[in-house]
């Protein structure tokens, strides 16, 4: 069977396959002929199933497929201290403080068809397109997973506290490692779980079901027991570093975790209600409502009071959090920000900047506006990325930013940019001509 696979490009690999042959074998029929990772091939406009074999998906002799090419992509992450990137071919480059992640030469060779890249605050994960997860760095945050590495197959999505992982895999159970708690006493609950979300050092799993099971240090929010009986028809879960908030379907809020940096939501629980989307700083919670308002709770001087700004917080339409304060996106693509005034809450100085703002990245003191003509505005603690005056010149045609605990990254129309605290990504110069060469 000869099938046509094109790039969005116009260039075309015909490929001759077995009709038995599974949709798997010709992406890497496709990948090894354009010497590209391809994130997944299409028929139709309909995304084709790897598992399954070229007959079983319609493919008939001569047919035409689409390659979606995936287009470098940063990750980083609230607890890293180094950036990775996936590139075109899913191999990753890394740079950063080298003892957390930033050295990934030990695996290098392993680093390929990468999807998906995580850190804990000493470490990395990269889940494969094989379902396989390659660790490095520090061995007791997680850098090695030698000892769940038997059963770490067939891998669905990673997530990082900031001491450590957990997978959940094709079946729906979940595995951990590194320092990421005991899960004793709740494997045979954890089954068809969709996603993970982690506080400082608890997870909390979210099934398909709707119901939310956690574990990791009480303190931290990894004992849910007292709002058990609440935790159904759950349908987004966030945490700040010391505790969890869980939105139902009926938009109403579950809170748990250290009482006085967000688990208790007491206080405004009459006004939590239609709410669609939540986030957090380490601190506190904010959560965005149906007619565009904010809810906010916690630590008051880190986010959790809003009052000085609650007027101006309408329309609302995302939000983005450093370790200490807010950014909210309005739907006139301007900028709210309350909190820690050090930390980014006070935007004062660049207030008539910030207009058409698309998206916000943090790190743990400042922030990043990226606007609709691919500009960058920044604001916070110069020490964690909040100037970028050095880099400014670059700081065009920006398609991506991401952000480590200290630092920033960018995907310009140069190439990579970085700024902010070096030893935490804010200088690549050592890997600098491998990244202008992507």
């Amino acid at each position: 069977m000869r099938i046509d696979v094109y790039l969005p490009s116009g260039q075309c690999a015909s490929l001759s396959l077995p009709p038995d042959a599974t949709v798997s074998e010709l992406k890497a029929a496709a990948q090894k002929h354009f010497n590209l990772y391809f994130l997944r091939l299409t028929l139709d406009g309909e995304c084709l199933e790897i598992r399954k074999t070229l007959q079983d998906v319609g493919l008939n002799d001569g047919d035409m497929v689409s390659a979606l090419v995936q287009a470098p992509k940063l990750a980083a992450g609230r607890w890293a201290k180094a950036f990775a990137l996936i590139d075109r071919k899913g191999t990753v480059l890394t740079w950063g403080h080298p003892g957390c992640g930033g050295d990934s030469s030990d695996v290098r060779g392993l680093l390929r068809n990468v999807l998906q890249v995580k850190a804990s605050s000493g470490a990395r994960a990269a889940l494969r397109a094989d379902g396989r997860v390659v660790a490095w760095g520090e061995a007791s945050l997680g850098g090695s997973s030698e000892e769940v590495q038997d059963i770490l197959r067939n891998v669905k999505q990673i997530q990082s506290s900031e001491r450590g992982f957990a997978a959940i895999l094709e079946d729906g159970g979940v595995v951990s490692w590194g320092w990421a708690g005991d899960l004793n006493g709740i494997e045979d609950q954890l089954h068809d779980v969709e996603h993970l979300e982690a506080s400082a050092a608890a997870f909390a799993a979210l099934r398909a079901d709707g119901q939310v099971l956690c574990w990791g240090p009480q303190s931290m929010g990894g004992d849910a027991s007292a709002v058990q009986h609440q935790l159904k028809e759950v349908q987004q879960v966030c945490a700040s570093n010391w505790a969890f908030a869980a939105r139902r379907r009926d938009g109403s809020v579950v809170t748990w975790g250290d009482a006085d940096l967000g688990g208790d939501s007491s206080q405004v629980q009459e006004q939590l209600r239609g709410v669609t989307c939540l986030k957090a700083t380490a601190w506190a919670f904010a959560a965005i409502r149906e007619d565009g308002s904010v809810v906010t709770w916690g630590d008051a001087m880190r986010g959790g009071d809003s009052s000085r700004v609650q007027a101006q917080l309408r329309s609302v339409q995302q939000i983005a959090a450093t370790a200490n304060a807010f950014a909210a996106i309005l739907a006139d693509e301007t900028v709210v920000t309350w909190g820690d005034q050090d930390s980014g809450g006070d935007s004062a100085a660049v207030r008539t900047e910030l207009r058409h703002v698309q998206h916000i990245a943090a790190s743990n003191g400042a922030f990043a506006a990226l606007r609709s003509d691919g500009s960058v505005v920044t604001w916070g603690d110069a020490d964690y990325g909040g100037d970028s005056g050095d880099v400014q010149d670059q700081l065009r045609h920006v398609q991506q930013i991401e952000a480590t605990d200290g630092a920033f990254a960018a995907i310009a129309g140069i190439g990579v940019v970085t700024w902010g605290f070096a030893p935490s990504g804010g200088d690549c110069r050592r890997i600098q001509k491998q990244l202008m060469a992507l």
